[in-house]
């Protein structure tokens, strides 16, 4: 299984508690830290994909 965000491996001995807790399976931990210490909301790309403000 990899990431949908960078693509990498997801490695199950690396996710934490949060991870765990709501079962994430497609962001590694990296991205997965990002996104939740990131102040902004999701929203639609002109392509209709879901991304961070930047």
């Amino acid at each position: 299984m990899h990431c949908v965000e960078c693509n990498s491996p997801i490695d199950p001995n690396n996710m934490s508690f949060e991870m765990k807790l709501v079962d994430v399976q497609d962001f590694c931990r990296r991205c997965f830290d990002e996104i939740m210490a990131d102040d902004g909301l999701p929203y639609l790309d002109d392509k209709g994909f879901m991304t961070m403000a930047a």
